[in-house]
């Protein structure tokens, strides 16, 4: 079985991931997360209008 782990890359964060194939079927993959964040996404953006009027729309869709 094919297993790849990961940890969250935020420092003082020990939420960690594991990635792997379904024993009975290759084609599913099984994520199981470990933990709860101790921040928030790095992708939260926080504005008073939407969109702001100094970035494009499609520079907001990470």
């Amino acid at each position: 079985m094919n297993r790849n782990y990961y940890k969250c890359s935020s420092g003082g964060c020990n939420v960690k991931k594991r990635v792997e194939r379904d024993n009975e079927d290759s084609s599913y993959v099984i994520t199981t997360y470990e933990g709860i964040h101790n921040h928030e996404s790095p992708y939260v953006f926080h504005y008073t209008q939407f969109p702001p009027n100094n970035i494009a729309l499609h520079n907001l869709c990470l």
